[in-house]
């Protein structure tokens, strides 16, 4: 026994890299049973985020049974997890979990839309598991898509705005969950930013306001504190499209 990890796909491209460097490693069957329960989705979703995350260049699912709806559900997480064929990132990005017994999670960035990101997360547990992030520093609209229990189709659970190095996500027993993330795009939930009230803005009250220009901001509009706020040009004038200083240690950009 090795006491250990036996790192196994790593193990063979070594020994590939040794032999005929600049081939690529392909699995030409795999499987892992439960394609009735849960549990099948979640080891199909690991296998796609290792295969990812270790550079696999072609792997071959090879079916069992004539039905597999919990296998196709771990597919959907990286290949239409919002019914629109939303996919991950074409870019794989090393993550590292504290205790991947419990969780893990596989990053990705889209090089086509660079503000994009996308996660899938895992709870391999049988309790609830708050998660936190570090090591990527992104903020934005985020995107909750999931498949749990008897689920097989990945369900819409949300959108909120996330600080991924501050972020705590929920993940529940036996799931997988995959979001999506819009870089420097905001959502009407950011918790720091400025409220709007009725008056000429334009924009519904207690919405927040995502970007500020010249015109936005009024004698009413307020911080999350409750206190008015003023709006002044940095540097001189502020042309259209210029960063803008919000007195009350709120700083945006349009």
């Amino acid at each position: 026994a090795l006491g250990g990890p036996i790192h196994i796909l790593n193990r063979l491209q070594t020994k590939i890299d040794a032999t005929w460097p600049g081939t690529k490693l392909a699995i030409s069957e795999y499987g892992n049973g439960g394609d009735n329960h849960i549990a099948g989705a979640i080891a199909e979703a690991d296998n796609l985020g290792i295969f990812g995350a270790q550079g696999v260049f072609q792997a071959s699912f090879w079916p069992t049974s004539p039905s597999y709806p919990f296998i196709l559900a771990g597919f959907k997480m990286y290949r239409d997890f919002d019914g629109n064929l939303g996919s991950f990132g074409d870019i794989s990005l090393s993550s590292v979990s504290s205790d991947p017994s419990l969780v893990s999670t596989y990053v990705s960035h889209d090089s086509q839309r660079t503000n994009r990101y996308v996660l899938v997360a895992i709870n391999r547990s049988i309790t609830v598991q708050d998660v936190a992030f570090k090591g990527l520093g992104i903020s934005g609209a985020a995107r909750l898509y999931r498949v749990e229990g008897t689920q097989t189709t990945p369900v819409f659970v949300g959108e909120t705005f996330a600080r991924l190095n501050t972020w705590v996500v929920t993940l529940p027993a036996l799931s997988v969950t995959t979001i999506e993330i819009l870089d420097g795009q905001a959502t009407g939930s950011d918790p720091t930013a400025p409220l709007a009230v009725e008056d000429a803005l334009r924009r519904p009250q207690n919405t927040r306001i995502a970007k500020v220009r010249l015109t936005d901001l009024l004698a009413n509009d307020s911080s999350p504190a409750g206190l008015p706020l003023s709006i002044a040009g940095v540097g001189g004038a502020t042309p259209p499209g210029a960063t803008v200083e919000i007195i009350g240690n709120f700083v945006v950009s349009t």
